[in-house]
This record gives C-alpha cells, structure tokens and sequence, in this order.
C-alpha cells in the first residue's frame, strides 16, 4: 500500500520542491510520512471544513495547492484558521500536503492547464528558476537523440536543444 512519502516524491517529481519561490512553504505540512494511504482528497485549500469532508469521504490524507502553514507558527491553541486546521488533521492523522508555486513553476503544472483553458498556444516557462537545474552535455546516437531529449524533458529539463555532432561532418 502507498504511503504520504510515496505520494510526496510523485508529486516532487512532477513539480519539485526546489521550484517553489522562496517565500513559499510547499511539501508535507503536518502528517506521518510513513502512513499508509487509504484516500486522497484534493483541494485548492484546506480549511477544518476541508478535513471534515475528508474524513466523511475515508481520506487521511489532504493535497492542497495552497499551504496550511505560510508563515512560522508561534503556538498551536486553535485562536484561528490555519490552528483549527492543523489541530483537526493531527487529531485525525489527516497528512496535508500542499504543491504551491512549485506546480505553478514547472510546464504540465496549473499555469499550462489555465494556458490551455485559454486557448493559448506555444506555452512555456517565462522565468525559469536559476539555480535548479544542472548542464548536462552527452553524445547520443543520431537516431536516438529525439528520444533522449525526450526523456530529459520528463525529468524536468526545461530546455530542448541539439548541437551538431563531429561524426556528422561538423569540424569541431
């Protein structure tokens, strides 16, 4: 059976933490990693009433775009929202984990499904994060180079280039 960390790294590999801005708190906000999963409800908050339906739909874990948990918390009394929320998930072993300006930094994230829904077309990445991705340089075999760039691209590179090779007949 899944477990919420299973369920983090999936996510993570589509839209990874590093691509959240800096004054954002996405990833596992409150929960047992280790928990196995018995359902997932997915919401664009999560609030108490978020967590009510989660537990009335058999769900123990909450995935929310935006974060339950924005800035540090000084107590935990349940004085208002974003307490009550956390208090009702703990109690219940409700995991929330939230995939914010990460899932908005990344292409097949939600500004590709709005850009979509727009009808907008030749969509991409306008100010890529720096300092996320490493240069790769590799020789391929022609005929496999689409397949190549291909598969960097799933992994999350973000630019798709080919260089003529030597054994073309470029000089080097």
């Amino acid at each position: 059976m899944p477990t919420v960390a299973d369920l983090a790294r999936a996510l993570e590999k589509v839209a990874p933490l590093p691509y959240q801005e800096s004054y954002d708190n996405a990833g596992l906000q409150c929960g047992d990693p280790q928990a196995e999963i018995r359902g997932v409800l997915i919401a664009l908050d999560c609030t108490p009433a978020v967590i009510e339906e989660a537990l009335r739909r058999g769900c123990n874990v909450v995935v929310a775009h935006h974060p339950v948990v924005f800035r540090p918390l000084k107590r935990l009394t349940g004085a208002n929202e974003v307490e009550q929320t956390l208090i009702k998930a703990i109690k219940n072993d409700v995991a929330i984990y939230a995939a914010h300006t990460n899932l908005d930094n990344v292409l097949p994230g939600v500004n590709r499904k709005l850009g979509e829904k727009l009808g907008l077309q030749n969509l991409r990445i306008l100010d890529p994060k720096s300092g996320t991705l490493g240069k790769l340089i590799t020789y391929v075999p022609v005929t496999h180079t689409e397949a190549v760039l291909q598969a960097l691209y799933q992994a999350g590179g973000v630019r798709l280039a080919t260089i003529p090779s030597v054994a073309s007949g470029s000089k080097g």
